[in-house]
């Protein structure tokens, strides 16, 4: 096989909203399901980035101040 493969264990956060990404968490936090992890400020509103897993925040893809597209990668999971 070649390329590079996720874990099943492993887990992508995504924006659920275009704009600037505020992180609320740092990287190696331990977080349930519906923990936000930031916000994303669309010029109008805050929209919270909420993750729908739980398990090991192992890093942030993103980085603050960043402009992201809707469904872009921002964090990285493991599950325990």
């Amino acid at each position: 096989m070649e390329g590079e493969h996720l874990d099943t264990l492993e887990r992508m956060v995504v924006s659920p909203a275009a704009g600037v990404f505020h992180p609320q968490t740092t990287p190696a936090a331990q977080i349930d399901a519906g923990t936000t992890i930031g916000w994303i400020h669309t010029g109008g509103e805050a929209v919270p980035v909420v993750s729908p897993f739980a398990g090991r925040l192992m890093d942030l893809v993103a980085v603050a101040g960043e402009r992201l597209t809707r469904y872009q990668h921002v964090a990285w999971l493991r599950s325990a």
